[in-house]
């Protein structure tokens, strides 16, 4: 008899109990809390803005110096006498004659500046004072083009490494769209309806809050209930701790209980930087959660967690009379992919943002290498003619005649022409009419050659070359 009562006291006990220890078990719902972590660490990942650590804009400002450095001695006085001041600042009487020069003329005033002014004044000097020939000068004009249009997408690739709106939408991932009110709690203060709606297994509507945020997700999923302190733990060992072992009280706000339980998530590795292909991954594993249904029908269908019996009583928060803690979505967010979640429209705005700004690092080394190339080869330049070369092609040619073959020395037609003179009578055979011959080329030795020589005038054609105005390879115009 004694026994009989001792089993009965016992059974009693073990009734009074469940509810206030709990009726979820340890990790009932752990691999549905770690597909949802998976989510939730990528938002809480810093976005921070990407550092432009090459030396493309560097490079480039350089190149343009090495370029006004050696132009036509017209834009260079020009650029003096104003100051190197941008157009807007000049007067009238300084920009007249000079209108075609004004869409490039504040970038030759930065060059300008950026030669004369910087610790490498000295090298762009000599490159000024350099004898350059035409040719060398064509290059020049031909590689500042090239650098130019290498370096176009410079500013707009610099734009991207800032990531703005990132952050935010990072953020509206975890706490959703109205995170500016800085309170984490649904719509509805009655907890089936914001986690997940009752059900005979025919429908499957989803809570109205679920989807929303990842955060609220979370509570609807681990936060305590009323009538069982420990629903936390069907999430985690320690998801019940203090933080999480009273009422989840949906009309107030839940951002620190939150908080608290995502501090709990499972670390997947790799979740270093919010990419697409994370997040994609991530979403992947969670659709492998909610396919699975729930309850002992199996009826309850799109959701995480744990719910006891045939699940009509829907998301309850309490693992009895069939319901439990859990977080019901629609079939447009989860089967049919007609209506995703707000929280995962919001990571895929945030991971895409990151990817733009990784691959613009990427593009600009790219530039950067190019840039470099090209000056690399501006710098063989100024050594490639050498100062023979350039005294032979800009001034003119004597000929030292000997006194053999002096000109003056023959006084017959026939013996002069013999000589390679020229016989300057046509009337008579003999004399002193012979000549010596001009040098070839001793008449066109003055275009071409000389700083300013270039087949160019100052009437302001409208071209916008730094050297030479009227080359087949004009710049057409300077950035930045």
């Amino acid at each position: 008899m004694m026994i009989r009562l001792l089993t009965a006291a016992a059974f009693l006990l073990h009734v009074a109990t469940r509810g206030v220890h709990g009726a979820v078990a340890d990790g009932d719902s752990y691999a549905d809390f770690a597909a949802l972590c998976n989510l939730i660490t990528l938002a809480q990942t810093p976005v921070a803005p990407q550092a432009d650590k090459s030396e493309a804009l560097e490079l480039l400002k350089t190149i343009k110096a090495i370029n006004i450095s050696v132009a036509t001695a017209d834009i260079r006085q020009a650029l003096t006498q104003a100051q190197n001041k941008k157009w807007e600042q000049l007067s009238q009487e300084q920009t007249k004659g000079k209108e075609g020069w004004k869409t490039s003329w504040n970038d030759w005033a930065e060059a300008k500046i950026f030669a004369e002014s910087g610790a490498d004044k000295a090298a762009y000097a000599e490159w000024t004072t350099a004898p350059l020939s035409k040719a060398t000068r064509h290059k020049i004009v031909y590689l500042a083009a090239q650098a130019v249009k290498t370096a176009q997408s410079l500013p707009q690739l610099q734009a991207k490494l800032t990531m703005a709106g990132a952050q935010e939408a990072a953020q509206k991932a975890l706490l959703g769209d109205n995170k500016a009110t800085n309170v984490l709690k649904p719509a509805s203060t009655d907890r089936v309806t914001a986690c997940g709606k009752a059900s005979d297994g025919e429908t499957a509507d989803g809570g109205e809050s679920a989807g929303k945020a990842l955060l609220l997700d979370l509570l609807c999923l681990c936060g305590g209930h009323s009538s069982d302190r420990d629903v936390g733990k069907a999430c985690c060992k320690r998801c019940n701790n203090a933080g999480n072992n009273d009422e989840w009280n949906l009309n107030t706000d839940g951002t620190a209980r939150a908080n608290f339980i995502a501090s709990n998530c499972p670390q997947a590795t790799g979740h270093k930087k919010i990419s697409q292909r994370a997040v994609e991954q991530a979403w992947r594993h969670f659709l492998t959660r909610t396919a699975i249904a729930k309850g002992s029908g199996g009826a309850y269908r799109n959701a995480l967690g744990v719910l006891q019996g045939a699940a009509q009583a829907g998301c309850s928060g309490h693992k009895a009379t069939d319901g439990g803690p859990c977080v019901q979505y629609s079939n447009a967010a989860v089967v049919t992919g007609n209506k995703a979640p707000e929280w995962l429209e919001n990571l895929r705005a945030a991971a895409q943002t990151w990817d733009e700004a990784d691959e613009a690092n990427s593009q600009i080394k790219q530039i950067e290498n190019k840039l470099q190339a090209i000056n690399n080869t501006l710098g063989s330049l100024l050594w490639q003619d050498g100062d023979g070369h350039n005294r032979q092609s800009t001034a003119p040619t004597t000929s030292k005649v000997e006194s053999d073959t002096d000109c003056t020395n023959h006084k017959a037609n026939s013996s002069c022409t013999d000589k390679g003179c020229k016989w300057d009578n046509k009337n008579q055979s003999e004399g002193d009419f012979c000549k010596p011959k001009e040098p070839k080329g001793q008449t066109d030795t003055a275009a071409g050659t000389g700083e300013g020589a270039t087949g160019t005038t100052t009437n302001s054609t409208g071209s916008s070359s730094l050297v030479i105005k009227t080359s087949p390879l004009l710049l057409a115009f300077l950035l930045f």
